[in-house]
């Protein structure tokens, strides 16, 4: 009955649906292709890649656990037994997203596929491997490591947020993440790969795509507002919705042109720094310590943003207050020791009683704040702070406020070389003042990763033309 029923169209499912009885209609919640959008359901023809991709919440996971759980049941393996791999940024994310999450596999695999009928039978976490009653095998796999891929063999794929893997950027080169997939993806019958995930400007997403054997469906986050909570759809559509961002993370648009994340536009020049009882000020340090030389004639920056942050400060045509200030920026390529005199320098000059540099991993990192902290004493606390999650995610903390007309920069000098660099990333050669900037924002606005304070809220208003200069940011380019 589901089977005929799937093939009408939705008004006259739904007539259906209605007049079923209360059993009847709990029998067909378990039918995926009664649900499932047609983006959703696996492509006809013949394809070694489906690419599913989809805004935030459109059901890509559902999509993908519904896939696996399809091929675990009818794959027809003479003499065994089916075996597929799942790929993510992290095995955190296996675990967390693919096989546990609210949509994940363990939410659309009924008890009779389990073995014994019971997850702790069939899914070990520690080793991420599930396996079900029929014997098909699943084995997660991190793209932190993606030398893990290199030998095992496998009837299918199921790799999610592609462009959130470690080696995204390089693109399907050789050892990347997903050649490894791709190459392992090979036992009979009909080996494939599905890739769920929200595109990203990086090189992977587009060798996927241009690739001739796959396949790409699409979906937005609007196709499944019905199936959305209530303070979901209010917390991400306020936060992203009539943004340049919400275009790809609420409706999927791979954004192709340079600098994904930023537009010059959305940063006017004032001669005004922003000033009051309420304005709190912070410089943070995105610390590099190498010099330009013939093996490396293009190393990192170190970089110093000196940020200003209102959050009381009122915005024309918004009830949501908060405006934000990039005041100065200096930056240089030294080595250890004149780059410590420099910051030495600036922390005197700035005579601010905290600055915050980017705390690497590991007992390195702890050195570096020590060393800092001992030589700006009696001048100014420093504070190390360790950055989590990609540098495009915290950029989002800053360009999503400036979209929405809420930042400003302050004149002078470094600004043609700041802006540059926005309109380049993530696909830039350089990103350290995004960094040092991403760092100063996140700690003046409490948007951190440590969620010590809470989140700011977004509206889409802009600054009073009072405030900012007149002078279009196209003359310094």
């Amino acid at each position: 009955m589901a089977q005929r029923v799937a093939g009408l169209s939705p008004e006259q499912r739904t007539e259906i649906f209605q007049s079923l009885s209360k059993a009847e209609q709990e029998s067909l919640q378990e039918y995926w292709p009664f649900w499932a959008r047609p983006e959703q359901l696996e492509p006809d023809g013949q394809w070694s890649v489906w690419l599913f991709m989809a805004g935030r919440g459109a059901g890509k996971t559902r999509a993908g656990a519904e896939w696996v759980k399809h091929r675990c049941e009818t794959l027809d393996v003479p003499g065994g037994v089916p075996r597929g791999a799942l790929v993510a940024p992290t095995l955190e994310n296996v675990r967390l997203v693919m096989v546990e999450g609210e949509s994940g596999l363990l939410r659309v695999l009924p008890p009779s596929m389990l073995v014994n009928g019971s997850v702790e039978n069939s899914w070990n976490r520690v080793a991420c491997e599930l396996t079900l009653a029929n014997g098909a095998k699943m084995k997660g796999f991190s793209a932190e490591k993606a030398a893990r891929l290199r030998g095992p063999q496998h009837h299918f794929v199921w790799c999610d947020e592609p462009a959130e893997f470690r080696d995204a950027l390089l693109g399907m080169k050789e050892d990347t993440t997903m050649a490894m997939a791709l190459i392992g993806c090979r036992l009979p019958p009909d080996p494939r790969i599905m890739v769920t995930g929200t595109p990203k400007n990086v090189r992977l997403i587009h060798d996927l795509m241009n690739d001739d054997g796959t396949v790409v469906t699409r979906g937005t986050t609007y196709d499944n507002l019905m199936n959305l909570g209530a303070e979901y759809r209010d917390r991400i559509l306020s936060r992203y919705e009539g943004t340049r961002l919400g275009r790809q993370e609420l409706m999927a648009e791979l954004l192709t042109d340079s600098g994904s994340v930023f537009s010059r536009q959305w940063f006017p020049i004032t001669e005004k720094p922003l000033d009051g009882p309420n304005v709190k000020r912070i410089r943070a340090w995105d610390l590099a310590a190498t010099e330009p030389s013939d093996g490396n004639p293009d190393p990192d920056w170190t970089v110093g943003a000196l940020l200003a942050w209102d959050g009381t400060r009122p915005v024309e045509g918004s009830d949501v207050p908060g405006v934000l200030q990039i005041q100065h920026i200096v930056r240089w390529r030294l080595g250890p020791g004149a780059t410590q005199d420099k910051v030495m320098r600036q922390t005197r000059v700035d005579a601010l009683p905290r600055v915050l540099i980017e705390k690497e991993p590991g007992s390195a990192g702890k050195a570096m704040i020590a060393a800092y902290s001992r030589a700006l004493s009696g001048f100014a606390r420093v504070e190390g702070v360790a950055p989590s999650g990609d540098k495009q995610t915290r950029a989002e903390i800053w360009s999503l406020l400036a979209e929405q007309g809420r930042v400003t920069v302050l004149d002078g000098d470094w600004i043609p070389d700041f802006l540059e660099e926005l309109e380049e990333f993530p696909m830039g050669n350089h990103d350290d003042q995004v960094d040092a900037v991403s760092l100063a924002a996140g700690w003046l606005t409490g948007r951190r990763v440590s969620r010590r304070r809470k989140s700011i809220p977004t509206s889409r208003p802009a600054l009073p033309s009072s405030r900012v200069s007149s002078r279009p940011l196209a003359r310094l380019r």
